[in-house]
């Protein structure tokens, strides 16, 4: 029983043994696949640290890029502002500058005749002439019976009852006749016979009206300009309210004064015209050419004007309030002190010209071009103003000089 006893542990022992070396031998595969798997891992985190810290570097370097690019942006950004500035003080410049005629080239050849255009105006009446000698003087008539009668008598109780053949006729006092007159004296004036007679002004020998003498032989009236505008004109004072003076050229004319209230200017050139202290509200000067125009000090207000060509115009202390100035050229020109409350300047070209101390109160200026110095629009009054970007004044700290296009 104990030789079976024993042999069974020996069994077991040898069973449990053999159990125990397969154990410790799965674990050690088990642990080096493990320590395999973890030095995998551990190169494959050393690479990923590694490329991390490459990563950063290149972090780095673009931030440091980053950067200097925005650092070179403000200082291109500050060099494009300068060069605005100093190409609008040169613009200022440039519209200063009184550019001298050079010397006349010499004549070119004749070009081939055009049309015949229509007839001039009539010229101006001439002066009149002087006084012609008098004329011979008239025959003298023959004598009537009261030049004789103090040397004639008739016989008592009869009397002088007419004049025949140069005697005078007695009768009776029982008919009384009374004698004829005579026939003495010069002939009268006549007009057209080239002779200025006392009560004639002038006479040129004909009955011909508007030639300088009348068909009464009275000067010809001369014709007030205010009733022919043309170009040069002296029209100061002049009432042309409501006249329609559309397309005509009115260049240096001078209308100084002049009421042009509602008068109809459509395409009217007025380049270097003096329209100082006019009246022209209500006026119609849709599209006229006006650069170099003086409008200092007059009333346009509620006048239209849009697409007016006023380049350099010079419109200082003008009331210009609710005038439409779309799509206006007003390159260059002097507002200083006028008032554009109300106005409309959308679209219109503002480039250089100077605004200081305008009135812009409710105007409009939706796509204006306001390019040039800062400067232009000092002491100038924003209230509700529509600015080139299409913002508002009163949302901008009341002003549009940083709002401009």
């Amino acid at each position: 029983m104990e030789r079976k006893i024993a042999k069974g542990a020996a069994i077991l022992g040898f069973t449990l043994l053999t159990i125990s070396s397969q154990a410790f031998a799965v674990d050690e595969a088990v642990v080096q696949q493990l320590q395999t798997e973890v030095q995998t891992a551990t190169v494959t985190v050393d690479q990923l640290q590694t490329e991390v810290v490459a990563t950063d570097t290149e972090v780095e370097q673009l931030k440091t890029k980053v950067t200097e690019t925005k650092a070179k942006s403000q200082d291109n950004e500050t060099k494009i502002y300068g060069v605005k500035d100093a190409i609008a003080d040169l613009q200022n410049q440039i519209n200063t500058i009184q550019l001298t005629p050079g010397p006349e080239g010499p004549q070119g050849p004749q070009g081939p005749q055009g049309p015949q255009g229509p007839a001039g105006a009539d010229g101006a009446v001439g002066p009149q002439g002087l006084q012609g000698p008098a004329g011979p003087a008239g025959a003298a008539g023959t004598a009537g019976a009261d030049a004789v009668l103090a040397d004639f008598s008739c016989p008592e109780g009869e009397a002088i009852s007419g004049f025949i053949n140069g005697s005078f006729v007695c009768t009776l006092i029982t008919a009384t006749t009374g004698g004829t007159g005579g026939t003495g004296g010069t002939p009268g004036a006549t007009c057209g016979d080239s002779i200025v007679d006392v009560d004639e002004q002038c006479d040129d020998g004909n009955l011909i009206n508007g030639d300088g003498c009348e068909n009464n032989c009275t000067n010809t009236p001369v014709l007030s300009q205010c009733t022919n505008p043309k170009s040069r004109a002296d029209l100061s004072g002049c009432n042309l309210s409501g006249q329609d003076l559309s397309g005509i050229s009115l260049y240096m004319a001078n209308l100084s004064n002049t009421n042009l209230s509602d008068a109809q200017l459509i395409n009217t050139y007025l380049e270097r015209a003096i329209i100082s202290n006019a009246n022209l509200v209500g006026a119609n000067l849709l599209t006229a050419r006006m650069p170099y125009v003086t409008l200092s000090s007059s009333n346009l207000t509620g006048a239209i004007l849009s697409q007016a060509n006023m380049y350099a115009a010079t419109v200082n202390g003008a009331d210009l309030s609710l005038t439409d100035l779309t799509g206006a050229n007003l390159a260059g020109a002097n507002f200083n002190g006028s008032t554009l409350a109300g106005a409309d300047l959308s679209g219109a070209n503002m480039s250089n010209a100077v605004f200081t101390g305008v009135n812009f109160t409710d105007a409009i200026l939706t796509g204006a071009n306001a390019e040039g110095n800062i400067n232009n629009y000092n002491g100038a009054t924003w209230s509700n103003t529509t600015c080139p970007d299409g913002t508002n004044s009163d949302y901008n700290g009341g002003t549009c000089v940083y709002n401009r296009l």
